[in-house]
């Protein structure tokens, strides 16, 4: 048997002949096209006398039966030919992304389950000419998206204004949407439809005006409209899902964008000494409900303990809770500075309270400054009881892990949340972070860290020795992972950098590597140069030291250094280290636009902003430029404690709509069970 080929429209049309039958339209797609493109331009060939039908006739055959079936092949393969003329998609294109709308049914199922406002297809259930404007900077297109995959609505793009729905019969609406598609189209025909029409008169030229119409109104309905609206529908989604991640970057910036937690006696840039007391939703069979655990300004647990409370009792016939003495041994045998209250609970409510009037009537006798606050558990939730947690502390339980990292967040939340990875995906960041592609929103997300991380540096030395801290370096700029945990592999277990320089001397990096990050890892203590624990990048420790010879007003020289009994042993930036220590504010002496002019006029390069950022450095060193922390409010306490948001799953009253089922009626009330 003869194997049935399966050809195109194309390779058809060479067949039966109907691409040179289309030489007779009198006009190329080409040139409708630059018809379109260039006003008062009008190429149309109606020198012909035939009817379209008579000259169809010389087309039929085996393939084509009949001069309506050669004509109608004929249109469709001229209509093919409209639909890829760049121009004339150009005009289309323009044209839809201005009149464009969409239209919205529901489903039957969508009819039933769409039946309240708290749904979050509620608002676009009837859906009714909504430019495709009104979509961007927002995530409603993700969540009518997320609506239509569920079956619950119908969507389609539309350039018509007429809608005759039935809300009472839905089984009406394939008709309706049909309709549009065609009132769609022949909006736009009707745009172009003068650019292809005869300038001259009679039966004949009316009736070729006629076909050449019909295959531009199927290019445009088949064929281009369709394409556009594919292109509309992923410009939407793309604009929603950059919204979505934009919001979600920015909302992990915002927690890690803070400083410490610390006292308002403590210097900015020193960690804390934190003990943490945690409560609710702990397994408190073995153990106290409670957990007193004491962490280190390095991240180490010092100590842990077990209460069942911290309720202090103004009578004397009442004895204090067991917690409460636990609490009082920990602030007397060691120099706490924050005590941190945290919980799965409402009742943590309670035992803030509780911790706070110790905590207050221990500074009251001593007169300490320790900051009591509420301290977010929702990086503790996901680490807890993770491979990574169980490895590092294997010696501690989930409960007293959980403590030490809420800790570990207060002290430096970028390395807190830095230690989740992909888990970061898992945190509340944006209400629709769901519906989008998580693998495209992390690496949005992962801009949050590697943003704070540039701007804080890191010092690396200290990495090196503290397991919980590594993390961060991978979203050092110009380097990743894979170089973080080679670098980190080579220098841990007392092989600290003595310089930015090992980097390179002992091969840890290439060159290229070194340049993009060298600025944003600190050595401390800076062995062979006082620079190397700032943020002056090595390229410009030449001007970093030229600005302080200027500040000091003196020369470098030898005979200078005799006199003044300095050795050069001091290392190259000692003036540096004179002017960072002694006199800062002889920097605001200089006069940084005419040493910008001077570099423009000997090297021509661009240097004002970096000899700003250099005064900025020596004279705040490692000035930490996050905001300050703040305790908690109350919207944020409970969020933390019940998950709910105020605006989002509560409304601006408290008040919230949860599902379940009536399982008994009486007179004045009903009897339901939640469904959670």
């Amino acid at each position: 048997m003869k194997r049935v080929q399966n050809l195109g429209l194309k390779e058809r049309a060479k067949r039966n002949g109907t691409d040179r039958f289309v030489e007779r339209f009198g006009i190329t797609a080409r040139q409708v096209g630059d018809n379109v493109s260039t006003p008062g331009r009008h190429t149309v060939d109606s020198n012909t006398s035939e009817m379209p039908l008579d000259a169809a006739r010389e087309l039929v055959g085996t393939e084509l039966v009949s001069p309506d079936i050669a004509l109608k092949a004929a249109k469709a393969t001229f209509a093919s030919m409209l639909e890829l003329d760049p121009q004339l998609r150009r005009f289309v294109r323009a044209y839809c992304d201005e009149h464009v709308c969409v239209v919205v049914r529901p489903t039957d199922k969508g009819l039933r389950e769409v039946t309240h406002d708290e749904h979050p297809a509620f608002a676009f259930k009837f859906l009714k000419q909504k430019p495709v404007a009104e979509f961007m900077g927002s995530a409603q297109f993700i969540e009518l998206e997320k609506a239509v995959h569920d079956g619950l609505l119908r969507m389609q793009l539309s350039l018509s204004g007429e809608y005759r729905f039935d809300n009472h019969d839905l089984r009406t609406d394939d008709a309706v949407f049909s309709e549009d598609r065609d009132r769609s189209a022949r909006a736009v025909t009707v745009q172009l439809d003068e650019h292809m029409r005869s300038s001259a008169s009679g039966d004949v030229a009316a009736a070729w005006d006629t076909v050449r119409s019909d295959a531009l109104f199927m290019a445009v309905r088949d064929h281009l409209l369709p394409q556009m609206w594919r292109e509309t529908v992923q410009k939407l989604h793309q604009q929603a899902f950059d919204y979505v991640a934009d919001a979600c970057r920015r909302s992990l910036e915002q927690r890690i964008d803070v400083q410490a937690a610390r006292t308002s006696s403590m210097r900015t840039g020193k960690k804390p000494r934190v003990a943490v007391v945690a409560g609710g939703g702990f397994d408190a069979s073995s153990r106290g409900a409670l957990r007193v655990v004491v962490v280190d300004e390095h991240g180490a647990c010092s100590e842990d303990f077990s209460a069942d409370s911290m309720r202090m009792q103004s009578s004397g016939a009442l004895a204090d809770g067991d917690g409460v003495a636990v609490l009082r041994g920990v602030l007397e045998r060691q120099r706490i500075d924050v005590v941190a209250v945290s919980g799965m609970a409402l009742q943590t409510r309670r035992l803030f309270d509780d911790v706070q009037s110790v905590v207050n009537e221990f500074c009251s006798h001593t007169g300490d400054d320790v900051l009591v606050t509420y301290a977010s558990d929702e990086v503790a939730r996901l680490w807890w009881d993770s491979d990574a947690a169980r490895a590092e502390l294997p010696q501690l339980r989930k409960e007293e892990r959980y403590c030490v990292c809420v800790a570990r967040t207060l002290q430096e939340p970028a390395a807190g949340y830095a230690t989740l990875g992909r888990d970061l995906l898992h945190l509340t960041l944006h209400k629709s972070q769901r519906s989008v592609d998580q693998s495209l929103l992390f690496i949005v997300v992962e801009r949050a860290l590697v943003n704070v991380v540039s701007k804080i540096g890191v010092d690396i030395n200290d990495l090196a020795q503290h397991v919980h801290k590594q993390p961060m370096l991978q979203y050092v700029s110009g380097l990743g992972s894979r170089k973080a945990h080679a670098i980190l592999s080579r220098i841990s277990g007392g092989h600290d950098l003595e310089s930015r320089s090992d980097l390179i001397v002992r091969r840890l990096c290439t060159r290229t590597v070194f340049v993009n990050c060298a600025s944003f890892l600190r050595v401390n203590p800076p062995v062979m140069d006082v620079l190397d624990d700032t943020r002056i990048h090595p390229e410009d420790y030449d001007l970093a030291r030229k600005m302080a010879l200027d500040a000091l007003d003196i020369e470098d020289d030898v005979e200078d250094d005799n006199r003044r009994g300095r050795k050069r042993a001091d290392g190259p930036s000692r003036y540096v280290a004179e002017v960072m220590r002694r006199s800062p504010e002889k920097l605001d002496e200089l006069d940084l636009v005419k040493y910008a002019e001077e570099l423009k006029r000997l090297l021509d390069v661009h240097k004002l902003e970096t000899l700003k950022a250099i005064k900025h450095e020596l004279q705040h060193p490692n000035e930490d430029p996050r905001s300050e922390f703040v305790p908690p409010d109350d919207a944020h306490v409970l969020r933390m404690l019940t998950g709910e948001v105020v605006g989002e799953s509560l409304k601006e009253d408290g008040s919230t709509m949860v599902s379940g089922t009536i399982i008994r009626v009486q007179p004045r009330f009903a009897i339901a069970r939640l469904d959670s």
